[in-house]
């Protein structure tokens, strides 16, 4: 992840989106490894990250600071949080 953040190619790449990028990352990493090759990750573990990712709450990092992402969705659920908007989801 971090060659793929720090490639000269991607310099021209505005900050909001590197700063979207960062949710991605996050989640590879806590679920999946940030040093774990691309070849040796499977459908099912993507398919994972899709479903945690469609069910945290807006403004996430805000409410739940420090905690993993699977704990955020927990304690979303827990709280009776809504999952964010398809639109936002999609940015």
């Amino acid at each position: 992840m971090e060659r793929f953040e720090k490639d000269p190619n991607r310099n021209h790449v505005k900050q909001k989106t590197r700063d979207e990028f960062q949710l991605v990352y996050r989640m590879l990493r806590e679920s999946i490894g940030g040093d774990t090759p691309i070849a040796t990750i499977k459908r099912a573990q993507i398919k994972e990250l899709q479903d945690i990712y469609r069910q945290l709450p807006p403004r996430f990092s805000s409410l739940y600071p420090g905690k993993k992402l699977i704990e955020v969705v927990e304690m979303a659920k827990k709280d009776g949080r809504e999952p964010m908007e398809r639109a936002t989801e999609v940015r």
